[in-house]
């Protein structure tokens, strides 16, 4: 199915997702995403001790270079994540993207754009996919050799999972949608719709 520059003939609008209004679903949304990062980072600090990380044997320039690093590397990651959708946006579309930050979180979207279900839900979880993959490498390597910088990509792996809870929950709601559903997002809200009956 093609990805439409306005909404097709036949179609009305099932549900939308709007987290700029919908101040409880944000509210359940971070609550699952906090609940995430304690099921990712409670196990893990029993199989890799956090001591490492706080370590100060060599000196405060090490200790203070990691949690800078963490810093940068969480702040990069945010761009990283919706330049990825971004890319997987391009994959189905040549509209322009609007990219965003309110200060509590970032957004890509493509206005005028309908995107059938399943492109959206490539859309949608590209980022959690690619870089999960990417920082699971990390990860591994950093256990294997650098373990004081195994938590700092690992923090930034909690980071890609947890900020994905929004991503997640859409693309969820959508498998339960008819193949031909088509969805609309302008970065904040998602409209999606569905054939008429």
């Amino acid at each position: 199915m093609n990805t439409f520059d306005r909404l097709p003939g036949g179609y009305r609008l099932a549900f939308e997702v709007d987290m700029k209004k919908d101040k409880k679903l944000v509210l359940w949304v971070n609550i699952a995403a906090m609940a995430g990062a304690a099921v990712m980072a409670v196990p893990m600090a029993f199989i890799v001790p956090l001591r490492p990380l706080f370590d100060m044997s060599n000196g405060f320039g090490p200790y203070f270079l990691r949690f800078g690093v963490l810093i940068a590397a969480s702040w990069l990651y945010i761009v990283l994540h919706e330049l990825t959708h971004g890319a997987a946006y391009k994959l189905f579309s040549k509209n322009k993207l609007n990219f965003g930050f309110n200060g509590l979180f970032a957004w890509c979207g493509c206005r005028d754009c309908y995107f059938p279900r399943n492109k959206y839900i490539v859309v949608a979880l590209a980022p959690l996919v690619v870089w999960g993959v990417l920082l699971g490498i990390l990860c591994a390597l950093c256990g294997a050799f650098w373990q004081e910088w195994f938590w700092v990509a690992y923090i930034v792996q909690i980071a890609n999972v947890t900020g994905a809870a929004g991503d997640i929950y859409v693309s969820a709601r959508l498998t339960r949608c008819p193949a031909d559903t088509l969805a609309s997002d302008d970065g904040l809200g998602m409209k999606i719709y569905v054939p008429e009956k």
